[in-house]
């Protein structure tokens, strides 16, 4: 299940040019080359999300009964919907952001597949995230290497 389209600073990009940032540095601060950012809108199929969800429902379940956290965001929202299934719980908004901050470099990951050998976009953050008509969309930072143009 891939991304269906990527708008990067409101203009349409490849897919084939955009990976996701690694994963010791993901929403991290850029450091080395000061990076070119713009925010980037991703679509996908819903059913990515959903996926994701119920892949990870019965271990987080078991471990949220096991050691309750009343301050986890993602624990109580799913609570909330009485531990609902991804189909249920994707049409949630406050359930589908907070899943989306905690699973957001897996799901980019499964969005775009394998991270092409040289992109020229990476996606660093995702911040928000909503689902419409079958798609789930997320949205965030990315970040690309200025051209020797705009190194001045």
């Amino acid at each position: 299940m891939a991304a269906t389209s990527i708008t990067i600073d409101g203009h349409p990009a490849p897919l084939a040019t955009v990976g996701r940032r690694g994963p010791m540095n993901f929403g991290q601060n850029w450091r080395g080359v000061p990076m070119v950012e713009a925010r980037y809108v991703l679509t996908a199929p819903v059913a990515l999300v959903v996926a994701a969800i119920d892949a990870t429902r019965g271990d987080f379940r078991a471990d949220a009964e096991q050691h309750p956290d009343p301050d986890d965001a993602l624990e109580q929202a799913w609570r909330r919907l009485g531990w609902a299934a991804g189909r249920e719980a994707v049409k949630d908004a406050h359930f589908l952001r907070a899943f989306v901050e905690f699973e957001a470099a897996g799901l980019l990951d499964a969005a775009l597949g394998s991270t092409p050998s040289t992109p020229v976009w990476f996606l660093n953050t995702v911040d928000d995230a909503w689902s419409t008509g079958g798609q789930v969309v997320l949205a965030g930072v990315a970040g690309r290497r200025p051209s020797p143009d705009e190194r001045g």
